[in-house]
């Protein structure tokens, strides 16, 4: 977070160093896919299978993409709860 710790705890606990700096929206989307040739390989599996791919986007007020994650998932039986 970039805090100066050599300051006093409370002061630093106290500070407004917690409140949100700017506006960030999340966008998911699901999918469900074949896993391609490297895929297969990242995920340790003989050949292409099918996978549901999560899809995380976090973007600022200007609408630019800060981060993002993929979560893929492996399996015959598979359950989210949003």
């Amino acid at each position: 977070l970039g805090l100066d710790l050599s300051q006093n705890l409370s002061e630093l606990l106290l500070g407004d160093h917690w409140e949100p700096k700017r506006e960030i929206t999340t966008s998911q989307t699901i999918r469900a896919t074949m896993s391609n040739k490297l895929e297969a390989e990242q995920l340790h599996i003989a050949e292409p299978a099918p996978l549901l791919a999560l899809e995380t986007s976090f973007l600022d007020e200007a609408g630019k993409t800060c981060a993002e994650i993929t979560s893929k998932f492996l399996g015959e039986h598979i359950e989210i709860t949003l």
